[in-house]
């Protein structure tokens, strides 16, 4: 008897001990921190462009150069972003922040709206618990 086009789904729930929870706690409180740095840098480099736009230096090297720095930064915002909503999704819900668990639940949303609940009902119902879960 040969098995052919079969598929196996494997579950797999994950429950940190109390030194790992210690760490992953550490590393999203570090995420978020680098997050505000970040985010303090940026609105610092966009006050800066306006006073050399004003200042009708926009054509200047200087100016171009805060202007990839600028880029940069969003990007290096938006990957410390990701890092900590790993650590958060990783800690569960009752360890985010309220922006975290709203990017949590718009995420999950987002999957279960993406989902037919009769083509995979096992899949929607855990997403739609998860989701209740946030939601509380």
């Amino acid at each position: 008897m040969a098995i052919e086009h079969e598929i196996v789904k494997f579950v797999a729930e994950m429950e940190l001990d109390a030194k790992t929870t210690a760490q992953f706690t550490q590393g999203l409180k570090d995420s978020n921190d680098k997050c505000a740095e970040l985010r303090k840098t940026i609105v610092d480099t966009q006050k800066k462009l306006m006073e050399m736009k004003a200042a009708g230096k926009e054509n200047s090297d200087a100016y171009n150069e805060l202007e990839k720095d600028l880029g940069k930064y969003n990007t290096q915002l938006q990957n410390a972003s990701a890092h900590a909503n790993k650590f958060a999704s990783a800690l569960g819900v009752n360890q985010m922040s309220m922006n975290q668990l709203k990017a949590y639940t718009k995420k999950l949303r987002n999957e279960m709206n993406s989902l037919h609940k009769e083509t995979n009902p096992e899949l929607w119902n855990k997403y739609n618990k998860k989701l209740k879960e946030a939601e509380l």
